[in-house]
């Protein structure tokens, strides 16, 4: 299983969820009980119930192919989720506020 990023040429289209912000590594292996394989990165990262209410609220895009007329639904890569999610939690903070 992979998800897809916006404007992404047909060989890109599809990628992995390779970090498991915004939890562990080890933790994933904690509650599976074995080494985690790319797709349980992405079950446990992508399919938490607030990862997975917080990519459909803000991270998914509906595009127009223009060729076939089609609406085709993208979610984002896990870099963009986890750079705005941090960027977002860095600006929520008293101490970010105060650099500001």
């Amino acid at each position: 299983m992979r998800c897809t990023e916006p404007s992404a040429p047909p060989s890109r289209c599809y990628l992995s969820w390779n970090e498991p912000w915004p939890h562990q590594m080890t933790a994933i292996e904690a509650a599976l009980g074995r080494p985690a394989t790319p797709q349980d990165v992405l079950i446990y990262c992508m399919l938490s119930p607030e990862n997975l209410l917080d990519l459909v609220l803000n991270f998914v895009v509906f595009e127009s192919d223009p060729h076939t007329g089609k609406t085709v639904e993208k979610v984002l890569r896990y870099q963009q989720f986890s750079a705005v999610n941090k960027a977002v939690a860095r600006c929520g903070t008293p101490k970010a506020r105060a650099r500001a």
